[in-house]
């Protein structure tokens, strides 16, 4: 597969699960690895009913395609045992998707989870903790 080929492949996942249609899931994932996106995907629709992921950049390279993106939704729902806030959160992060045969083997990636816990009011933002320490 191309790389052009590869970044189809995830624009077009992203994509299609920002319409909620959760069985391309089972079209673009593979096997071994659907059970733990489907965990994820349910998480965060279920916390935030208008949960939706913007891609800012995508590169890829051999097998690889590296995804920057932000996210945004309303804590409608219960998230991870947090009651719903009704606040709305807004982040950005990095994934790494390795496609193989036509499909997504595994992604890898890192988000501010701590920066959502301060906009559901979990934890003091930063500013709140630098002003704290002076």
């Amino acid at each position: 597969m191309t790389t052009e080929t590869n970044k189809t492949i995830v624009r077009r996942y992203i994509d299609e699960l920002n319409r909620r249609n959760v069985a391309i899931i089972d079209e673009l994932v593979a096997k071994n690895f659907r059970a733990t996106v489907h965990q994820g995907y349910t998480r965060n629709v279920t916390a935030f009913r208008d949960y939706v992921v913007q891609v800012e950049e995508m590169v890829a390279e051999d097998d690889k395609v590296v995804v920057v993106w932000n996210h945004r939704g309303t804590h409608s729902g219960d998230y991870d045992g947090i009651p719903p806030t009704q606040k709305v959160i807004v982040g950005r992060a990095i994934s790494i998707y390795r496609i193989v045969g036509g499909q997504i083997a595994d992604a890898d990636g890192i988000w501010d989870q701590a920066a959502i816990w301060q906009q559901l009011g979990l934890i003091p933002d930063t500013s709140a903790i630098m002003g704290a320490n002076r």
